[in-house]
């Protein structure tokens, strides 16, 4: 009996050191996928510790707009664990500075991206962290954004960025010049003809009054030009490039009849963007981030007359403009060694909090949830304009252009600025472009 006893108490034994085992291999199992996943999934850490963590942040103007400058101020105030470097380019410069800067290895952590051309060179670089899954994880809503998915990468699918502003052309207009001239103040639906023999009027009635004042200007940027004085965004495979003959010669007459200045004269101003802001000229056509420049130096005391602004003029009154939303996107370098501190910075820009210090300075945000839209409402309705310029009818953004759309682009730019110069007649520019896209289409 004690011997059966003692068998008995041996096989229990063994079991209860089999299930210890079984416990301790599970547990470490458990420990192994827990550590795995540790270091495989983004991790929620920045916000929290006491760390402090450096970024360097590569964008544009920092020096002139007010909005950037007050986002980063306003950053590093709630995080003050998180300090940041801002690395700042002349907007003419920006794209073959940042490019310069990524050759030569510089650190960089957060890019502010000029337009999707610039994002799919980054692309193509493998310069973009995605950012799929710390958006899940914090449960980022990408529907409070006019469109996303043209932040994709075009061959995996991933979210490469996040929006931050968006942008569309509008007409600007200087009220004071127009009550001096007795002209009655443009509408939506102005037709491109009618905007030319508006600005011939309004330069001849002027300049009765005084010298070097304009019915309209332009500043010299083949890729707004080419824009703005399109129907719809330009399919550079296919389109035809006769189309833009019609809105090159508008231009090239309104020089010669004496309707606008000099073009090639205003290709050396080096005031750019703030030329209407001289009180020269009557009608300018300019971005909506434009309006942030005239805000904020009025507030300031630095415009002396008012101003509005309307649609930019169609080419028929029966179809209107398309208005595709002008995205500018931040990114995540791959490289970064603070990829949740990047991440963080990235949420506070392109979210609500962003977005509410852009709509007080006057700059559309990308993110546009009910609140921001009826703040951006009672901003615009209280200078009296139509809000509803800028915040409906604007159409998904075309998708990200190929490598050959881009090389190819770049040359009908520099195609389109000759014709403007005088360098060749409209026939001979359009010509040549569409011999630059035959050649690009044979090489293949």
């Amino acid at each position: 009996n004690d011997a059966g006893r003692l068998a008995e108490e041996g096989r229990a034994e063994g079991r209860c050191t089999m299930k210890r085992r079984i416990m301790v291999i599970f547990l470490l199992c458990v420990l192994t996928i827990g550590v795995t996943a540790t270091y495989l999934l983004p991790q929620k850490r920045t916000e929290d510790d006491q760390t402090v963590h450096t970024l360097r942040v590569a964008l544009w103007d920092y020096g002139t707009v007010s909005y950037d400058r007050r986002m980063i101020e306003q950053f590093t105030q709630e995080y003050p664990n998180i300090q940041v470097e801002v690395v700042s380019c002349s907007p003419e410069y920006y794209d073959s500075s940042l490019e310069s800067m990524l050759d030569s290895g510089d650190r960089l952590d957060v890019i502010f991206v000029n337009q999707l051309p610039q994002l799919a060179k980054l692309i193509a670089r493998d310069i973009a962290l995605p950012l799929d899954d710390y958006a899940e994880r914090d449960v980022i809503d990408l529907d409070v954004y006019p469109d996303t998915d043209v932040l994709r990468d075009p061959n995996t699918g991933a979210l490469m960025g996040l929006p931050y502003r968006q942008d569309k052309f509008v007409l600007y207009y200087n009220k004071d010049l127009f009550e001096q001239s007795g002209c009655t103040i443009p509408e939506n639906g102005m037709t491109w003809e009618e905007f030319a023999d508006l600005a011939q009027t309004l330069t001849e009635r002027l300049q009765k009054m005084q010298e070097n004042r304009w019915g309209a200007t332009l500043i010299l940027e083949p890729k707004h030009i080419l824009y703005y004085m399109s129907q719809h965004a330009f399919d550079w495979s296919q389109d035809d490039f006769q189309n833009l003959a019609a809105g090159l010669q508008l231009w090239l007459d309104m020089q010669d009849s004496g309707g606008i200045a000099d073009i090639v004269g205003n290709q050396m101003r080096l005031d750019s963007q703030r030329m209407f802001e001289t009180g020269r000229y009557a009608m300018f056509i300019q971005g909506s981030w434009y309006m942030n420049f005239l805000h904020m130096d009025a507030q300031s005391g630095q415009l002396d007359f008012s101003w509005g602004v309307i649609e930019r003029p169609v080419w028929s009154e029966e179809q209107p403009n398309e208005n595709d939303a002008w995205i500018t996107p931040l990114i995540i370098h791959r490289n970064t060694t603070e990829p949740e501190a990047a991440w963080t910075f990235l949420k506070f820009v392109c979210g609500k909090q962003g977005a509410e210090i852009l709509t007080d300075e006057w700059i559309l945000p990308a993110y546009q949830d009910a609140d921001i839209r009826a703040q951006l409402r009672q901003n615009m309705q209280a200078e009296g304009i139509d809000a509803d310029i800028f915040l409906e009818g604007l159409s998904d953004s075309r998708p990200l252009p190929t490598q050959q759309e881009l090389a190819l682009s770049e040359q009908i730019y520099e195609l389109y600025r000759r014709v403007l110069l005088g360098l060749d007649t409209v026939p001979e520019g359009v010509e040549k472009m569409e011999q630059t896209r035959q050649n690009w289409k044979n090489a293949g």
